[in-house]
């Protein structure tokens, strides 16, 4: 799939504003765009979140072992 930079900055700017719209008004905002685009921009979302979500559960991981580890130096 190749897709244009700039058109995938203009959805990007246009998917950030979606916030509280109708299903109407975002698809108002799409008109214009090739499916391809849109779905190219679908899995660069999934992806960020994916990446997102990895992270946030490696980091709550960490931190609950370090804790684990904190209290289990502290009753010996």
């Amino acid at each position: 799939m190749s897709v244009s930079h700039a058109a995938l900055k203009d959805m990007k700017k246009y998917h950030s504003t979606h916030d509280g719209k109708r299903y109407g008004q975002i698809v108002q905002d799409y008109e214009g765009f090739s499916v391809k685009d849109i779905q190219q921009l679908a899995v660069n979302n999934a992806v960020n979140l994916a990446k997102t979500h990895s992270k946030t559960f490696m980091k709550t991981q960490s931190e609950i072992y370090q804790n684990e580890d904190i209290a289990g130096k502290s009753q010996q």
